[in-house]
């Protein structure tokens, strides 16, 4: 079988987009490759489950990607939970501030804390579209606070990396440097394509 497309192989940079995930849509309609990538600086009409507006101003990592596999429609919500843990992962392992914690929150939500109660840091979007039980396309669209400023509104219910990273200040670690927004990006494209790629594997072997 052929193997499926690296996740970033073709990507489509944005200094500001309405919507990543509206513009990978319409790339997946019009017969883009998987894999394709469409990320943006920020987002002025950002949007997160049931058409919530997510804000997504400049400092934060906005992109959605499209996928096409091969598998039965079930499989969607196995992907939304391998990447969900893989974002995790790369968390756990570029932002691992002294007293920080991050997890999952299904069906989209990557909850963390760092000596203080659960936050949202991260949402997943997972878009489909399916035709006589046939996956066409698959968009899934990641938003994470990282330097970003966030409304007043959001304060006791969100935060940024940048946020728990000042929040570890006082303690006696500071080997964890504050985030930068490009390494973190690439680790995420490089942890979710292996994530995506197991998963399609594992999947392929059980037919």
């Amino acid at each position: 079988m052929k193997p499926y497309s690296p996740i970033g192989s073709q990507r489509e940079h944005h200094a500001s987009i309405a919507s990543t995930q509206d513009r990978a849509k319409e790339c997946a309609l019009h017969g883009c490759t998987e894999g394709f990538v469409v990320v943006a600086d920020e987002q002025t009409h950002g949007r997160g489950q049931f058409e919530r507006q997510w804000s997504s101003s400049k400092g934060g990592i906005w992109f959605s990607f499209v996928l096409r596999p091969k598998a039965h429609p079930d499989t969607v919500q196995h992907m939304v939970h391998a990447i969900a843990a893989a974002v995790v992962r790369v968390l756990t392992e570029h932002a691992n501030y002294a007293g920080t914690e991050y997890t999952m929150k299904l069906p989209n939500d990557i909850m963390a804390r760092s000596l203080g109660t659960w936050k949202k840091v991260c949402g997943i979007l997972t878009e489909s579209s399916i035709t006589d039980h046939h996956i066409d396309w698959v968009v899934m669209g990641i938003g994470l606070n990282v330097q970003n400023t966030l409304p007043p509104l959001l304060r006791n219910t969100a935060c940024t990396l940048n946020d728990l990273y000042t929040a570890t200040q006082n303690t006696a670690d500071h080997s964890a440097p504050a985030p930068a927004i490009h390494p973190l990006f690439e680790s995420l494209l490089c942890r979710i394509n292996e994530s995506y790629q197991q998963l399609m594997s594992n999947n392929n072997s059980k037919q």
